[in-house]
Order: structure tokens, then sequence, then C-alpha cells
């Protein structure tokens, strides 16, 4: 495997390690608040939105990752076409399209979190949170996913069969 092929697996995992300490975060502050709640009759009144705003980034932080690892859910029918042009077909036109798509995500969580940046816009909660720090997540996790579905492709083309997590670079 080539050093771009690791450096992209590294930034996956790291993605996905992240995503793990965010739900074990998240998790514990959730019992927090109903330890709290249910014996101090204390609310943090926080812990709600900060746990909306961590949902997000768990499933985009381990998104490559996991279609990395071909954990994403498939169409197994697919896996049973009896003609093998056909299942090449199918291998190749699946990344292309998670590639239009991933683009397109990515493109426009760009333009979205440039506009949420230049109007300074913040939300309309209790913690007021800039809106930026929310949406970043979108155009960079995306990015690295069409990444991901780039090496695909490639090993689409080039072998046999699709190899994920392979060495495309």
């Amino acid at each position: 495997m080539s050093s771009i092929g690791k450096a992209l697996n590294k930034i996956e995992n790291i993605m996905a390690a992240l995503g793990c300490i965010l739900l074990l975060f998240i998790t514990v502050l959730v019992c927090v608040e109903v330890f709290s709640r249910y014996f101090f009759d204390y609310s943090f009144i926080w812990v709600n939105e900060i746990t909306e705003y961590s949902l997000l980034y768990i499933t985009c932080l381990g998104g490559a990752w996991l279609l990395r690892k071909s954990g994403h859910i498939t169409i197994d029918i697919i896996d049973f076409v009896p003609s093998e042009i056909l299942h090449r077909i199918i291998q190749i036109f699946v990344p292309i399209a998670g590639i239009i798509v991933s683009g397109i995500i990515t493109w426009y969580g760009i333009l979205t979190t440039v506009d949420l940046y230049e109007r300074n816009v913040t939300s309309v909660t209790t913690l007021a949170t800039p809106q930026v720090y929310i949406y970043v997540v979108i155009p960079v996790s995306f990015f690295v996913i069409m990444l991901e579905f780039i090496r695909m492709l490639y090993f689409a083309v080039v072998s046999k069969s699709v190899n994920n997590g392979g060495g495309l670079f």
C-alpha cells in the first residue's frame, strides 16, 4: 500500500476514533444528566444541545471508516447476479454514484459553512453556538468519504473485485 493510501487510512481511523470518543463522552454526559435530574431534581439545560450536535459529528466522522470496512447497508441480491459483466458494471457504478453524491454534499457543505461563517450565524438555544462549528464537519467528512469512493472505484476498475481498504495510491 502506498503512502497516500496509508494516509487516507490514518485519517479515517482518526476520524472514527474521535467519533467513538465523542460517543463515550455523550453517553457519560447523558447518564450524569439523568442521575442529576433523578436524585437532585436539577437538570443541565445544555446537555440536549451538546448531544444533538455530537450525534451529527459521530455520524459524519465514522462514515468513511465504515465505508472502507464495507459496514454500510448493502443490497445483497446484487452479489448474486449471475452475469460477471453485470456484476462488474454494478461494482463500477456504485462508487461513481457515491463520488457524485458525496461530491455534491461536499460542495454545498462548503458553501453553507462559508455562508454561516460570513454571516456569523449562531443557534437560538442556550449555548448560542456558532453554527459554522456544527456544519464544518459535513464538507470535511464527505470529502474523505468521496476519497474512499474513489479508492473503491479504482479497485473496481483495476482488479477483479472491489478491495476495500487496499492501496489505491
